[in-house]
């Protein structure tokens, strides 16, 4: 978790604020009154000594090799150029000492690896020259000992890391793979539900002319067109269920509709009985796939929504190219039939639309008209960038 550059930015402040800090400032302190005691300073250079040894520490958490570099330098210099007081036998005093400690602890557990033996050599290098003779070796020892606990313990931190990293990778393959078992279940099930029964809707409409002899024409035509359209559903169906199922590869599917078939798409809403007046006049090769497969599904949606909600009605679509943009337009006039003035439902129907027009940048709305018809307007760029789009939906208790 501390990995995460969220949590490191995080933390950066509040460690140095609430750790490093105050210890800075207390070394700081305690250094400047009992330099006097150590090395022979000038009055004047005491607090600049004191600070360039102790502040260092501040660079603990955020930057370990820099502070522990600045600390180093600066304690030599000091002990090159001011000399030990009688009494004392360091040519650094206790306080560069511990900050000294600090720091290299800071940069086994958080500095750069390669840097961890240069900083390890340097410091017992530093100690020798500043300690006196008989106890050099014993800081040496003590030097190493610090370095190889604060190196074990940054692998134990890594290696718990790894594992909780780990954990939550075998817990996420887990819900992976129930989201997988879950969408195969859906998959069966529409297949059983729907594709069987649109499959025998499919086939009674061919068979029709075989069982009942003696129709007529046009109820031939009419079943024919019936299982034309039936067969196109259950195209699209199986094309679903095959992304449903397949994971991790293309799932086979046939070519999505286009601003080119929606002639197609009018010519199946004439069969129905509603009357299509159509203005196709968009070029389908100089539109995007993505555009014009929402352009085709946005008609399809509205046609259907008329057909079923405005019995009687006539039906007027537009498609047509402004610039860089595709207009998109299906209004219909005030319904005859029976069901004339029901609810439409949830309003799936238009939510759908309007999510697939803000998903390729463009924008719907959906308003009833003057004469008490309905009308669909969306706007759409012929080069989908998908993006957030607005979107407007007046008058819900009329949305289909």
């Amino acid at each position: 978790m501390l990995d995460d550059p969220a949590v490191r930015e995080f933390l950066r402040p509040r460690v140095n604020t609430v750790v490093f800090a105050p210890f800075a400032l207390c070394l700081f302190i305690v250094s400047w009154s009992t330099l006097h005691l150590n090395l022979d300073v000038p009055p004047a250079a005491m607090p600049v000594c004191a600070a360039l040894t102790t502040f260092p520490v501040l660079f603990a958490w955020v930057n370990p090799v820099l502070g522990w570099s600045v600390c180093i330098l600066a304690a030599q210099a000091i002990g090159v150029l001011a000399d030990p007081v009688p009494d004392w036998r360091w040519s650094m005093q206790v306080t560069t000492i511990i900050a000294l400690m600090v720091l290299t602890a800071m940069v086994c557990l958080r500095g750069q690896l390669r840097a961890i033996p240069l900083v390890w050599v340097a410091t017992i290098a530093a100690f020798f020259y500043a300690a006196p003779p008989l106890e050099r070796a014993g800081w040496a020892v003590g030097m190493t000992a610090l370095v190889l606990v604060c190196w074990l313990l940054r692998v134990l931190w890594r290696s718990r890391r790894q594992l909780v990293r780990e954990t939550q990778l075998k817990e996420e393959a887990a819900e992976h793979s129930l989201l997988l078992e879950e969408r195969a279940r859906i998959a069966r099930d529409l297949h059983d539900v729907v594709a069987h029964r649109m499959s025998v809707v499919v086939v009674q409409a061919q068979t029709a002319q075989y069982r009942l002899p003696g129709l007529p024409v046009a109820a031939v035509s009419e079943f024919d067109a019936i299982a034309d359209v039936g067969r196109e559903a259950l195209q699209e169906v199986r094309q679903m269920l095959g992304v449903l199922r397949v994971e991790g590869e293309d799932a086979p599917q046939a070519p999505n509709p286009t601003i080119a078939d929606i002639d197609r798409l009018i010519t199946a809403t004439r069969g129905t009985g509603t009357e299509v007046t159509a203005h196709v006049e968009v070029d389908p090769d100089t539109v995007g796939d993505a555009t014009s497969l929402t352009t085709f599904r946005i008609v399809q949606e509205s046609l259907a929504n008329i057909t079923r909600h405005a019995p009687g009605a006539d039906a007027d679509v537009a498609v047509l190219g402004a610039g860089d943009a595709v207009r998109v337009s299906v209004t219909n006039s005030a319904s005859t039939g029976e069901n004339a003035g029901l609810p439409a439902g949830a309003g799936l129907g238009i939510r759908g639309m309007a999510e697939r027009a803000q998903a390729v940048g463009g924008t719907l709305t959906a308003t009833p008209t003057a004469d008490g018809g309905f009308g669909v307007h969306a706007v759409l760029p012929r080069s989908a960038d998908v993006r957030r789009g607005a979107v407007t939906a007046t008058d819900p208790a009329v949305r289909r």
